[in-house]
């Protein structure tokens, strides 16, 4: 039997294949998987900046609300484990060694195949959409984008809702050396007829993703700017939560989104 130990150096043995943008090798392995993303109800958060505190103030939000909500981050602070959280609360050592060896098979059939080894990050974002899609499912889960987004490996979902926080220079070599290039790249997390929060402040980079939005026909586009207005949002799990400038937005739309449609799963 795999020890704890074992599957997270397993993991991280796979660090040795490097970046490979591309979603092929995600769509190989979740279909050998029986496809769990599927089965989530996922918030999508890309950007260059904001994406971690966004995520976090959502996800208190939800749970205030009384929802369960899953969280997919990177990277760890103390613990490989939080990659992977369940209300706030990391997995525990044995679930991340039964993930590994339902999934080390699937990783061992790609090789397999033309479209290579599994990266880390690729195995780890499997790991933790068939957690949630298949083990142990929640209300809502939230995928923080690893590199970019219409690449990258968690874009095979389906959200409910996508959301950038901002745009700046962040790995060109992969993005492109513009603003523009870099926008088109995280607007690849919008979907068909999925409404979008942006926090992105410049115009050039904002166009690119408004121009997404219109080809793909969404039915909504939330643009918050705040730059020199703080809210203090009431929350029994946190007594209060400030949150300034770009963030604030997510609260916003956390409230449209109550009201409208109540936060009702199904």
């Amino acid at each position: 039997m795999m020890t704890y130990h074992q599957a997270v150096d397993w993991i991280h043995s796979q660090m040795k294949f490097g970046i490979k943008p591309g979603i092929e090798r995600m769509n190989f392995m979740l279909e050998q998987l029986g496809n769990p993303e599927h089965n989530m109800r996922s918030i999508h958060i890309g950007g260059t900046n904001g994406k971690g505190s966004t995520l976090s103030y959502m996800r208190e939000i939800l749970l205030t609300e009384g929802y369960t909500v899953g969280t997919f981050t990177s990277p760890f602070i103390e613990s490989f484990n939080e990659r992977i959280s369940r209300n706030g609360t990391p997995i525990s050592d044995g679930e991340i060694t039964r993930l590994v060896e339902t999934v080390q098979p699937v990783v061992e059939k790609l090789k397999a195949t033309d479209l290579g080894e599994a990266t880390e990050f690729e195995i780890i974002t499997v790991m933790c959409f068939y957690y949630f899609g298949s083990v142990h499912p929640v209300d809502f889960v939230l995928v923080e984008v690893g590199l970019g987004g219409r690449l990258d490996s968690t874009n095979v979902i389906e959200p409910l809702l996508s959301v950038i926080t901002t745009i700046g220079r962040d790995h060109q070599q992969y993005l492109g050396d513009t603003l523009e290039k870099i926008a088109f790249e995280k607007a690849g997390i919008i979907k068909k007829k999925t409404p979008v929060v942006i926090g992105v402040k410049q115009d050039e980079p904002k166009e690119v993703i408004v121009k997404k939005q219109r080809n793909n026909g969404l039915p909504s586009i939330f643009y918050i700017i705040i730059l020199h207005m703080n809210l203090t949002y009431h929350m029994p799990l946190v007594k209060r939560l400030r949150i300034n400038g770009a963030n604030i937005y997510c609260v916003i739309f956390a409230l449209i989104w109550r009201e409208s449609i109540k936060l009702k799963t199904v």
